[in-house]
């Protein structure tokens, strides 16, 4: 699995809702990201790259192209 948001969690030694509350956001959002159902929005991925400590591409290699 190649998921930022499940490689950053397992990194730290997290759970989900210890995650979400270190990037700011809920536990359910934060779950929909790790499981793929939906993304985070343009506007918070250079906050949420910041705080997680990689690239605006790898979170959203959709719109940035993928991270080498």
């Amino acid at each position: 699995m190649n998921n930022p948001f499940k490689q950053f969690r397992d990194a730290k030694k997290l759970s989900q809702a210890q995650a979400a509350a270190l990037l700011g956001v809920n536990k359910s959002t934060f779950s929909r990201w790790e499981h793929g159902i939906c993304k985070p929005d343009i506007g918070t991925l250079a906050q949420l790259a910041k705080r997680m400590g990689v690239s605006r591409k790898k979170l959203r290699p959709d719109v940035y192209g993928a991270a080498q």
